[in-house]
């Protein structure tokens, strides 16, 4: 008689924490109008299938009294570079004024001005996605 062996691996995906210090951020998650965050990622922290731990403030600073109010899935990331105010994600073409809008809009931003206000020098990041919605 034969025995077939079969190795299943499993992959455990451990939760990675979003905090947010802007309280309007948080409103703006929970309407569905910040649909992603963009963040420093050297180490690739932030893949597709990650599951995400939304905070308002950070659980490390009791002071503040932050909340877990969320919890979902990493559905993509996507590659962004800030070069003197021009934006390029996946090291396309810069984008055009009106997807540079959407883009600021669409990470919680009342404006493209409040936008570079925040990010105010060259960055090289990810865009971490929740919903299906790409650049």
């Amino acid at each position: 008689m034969m025995c077939i062996w079969k190795t299943i691996f499993i992959t455990k995906t451990k939760a990675m924490l979003l905090t947010f210090s802007k309280s309007v951020f948080v409103r703006r998650i929970e309407l569905l109008i910040k649909i992603h965050t963009i963040r420093e990622d050297k180490t690739n922290r932030w893949y597709k299938g990650r599951l995400i731990h939304f905070w308002a403030g950070n659980p490390r600073n009791v002071k503040n009294h932050p909340y877990q109010f969320k919890e979902g899935k990493c559905k993509s990331t996507q590659k962004i570079e800030i070069k003197n105010k021009c934006i390029y994600i996946d090291n396309r073409e810069k984008l055009l004024s009106d997807k540079v809008k959407l883009l600021a809009i669409q990470d919680g931003f009342d404006s493209v001005n409040e936008f570079f206000e925040w990010f105010n020098k060259d960055f090289t990041g990810k865009i971490i996605h929740w919903t299906n919605f790409k650049y």
